[in-house]
């Protein structure tokens, strides 16, 4: 089992990070489900049902989009209150693309009347620990709560 080290995100502890030019905030489709499952590692039949049902019942989400409206990053949420599978395209990375969709999320969150959200990272992904620091979310001691989590293997035999 792995263990993720749980981040709080409140609203008002986040700092909020403009969008630069070229790009929009739009809305996570059905259609963005098999995009998104090809994104995560982990991609399979199963998880692409669970992407497409996760949309459809219009969980917040968050999805950033180019001028030709390309997503291009992603955080998609969970009916326990999680936000998970944020993603950002290589190409698109170090623009604060993710704090962006993160932010837009957890406001969307709070509009509907849940005043605090959570995600858990794993200890080797510095990118989102330094994210989700920079954001403001504030991280949860270990050795107090953690998530544990069964072991994903990747999924390697993509057509």
């Amino acid at each position: 089992m792995s263990r993720g080290i749980i981040h709080l995100l409140r609203l008002s502890d986040l700092v909020k990070s403009e969008l630069p030019g070229g790009f929009h905030l739009g809305e996570i489709t059905e259609a963005h489900a098999e995009q998104i499952n090809r994104e995560w590692k982990y991609g399979s039949p199963a998880s692409l049902s669970f992407f497409r049902y996760i949309i459809r019942q219009k969980f917040p989400s968050s999805g950033v989009f180019t001028e030709d409206g390309r997503l291009v990053a992603y955080i998609l949420y969970r009916s326990d209150g999680m936000m998970f599978n944020g993603f950002v395209h290589p190409d698109f990375r170090r623009l604060g693309l993710f704090q962006v969709v993160n932010y837009d999320a957890v406001e969307k969150i709070t509009k509907g009347g849940q005043s605090v959200s959570f995600v858990a990272i794993m200890p080797w992904n510095e990118g989102s620990l330094r994210s989700y620091a920079k954001l403001g979310a504030e991280k949860i001691d270990p050795t107090v709560y953690t998530m544990e989590w069964y072991c994903y293997t990747p999924n390697t035999q993509r057509s």
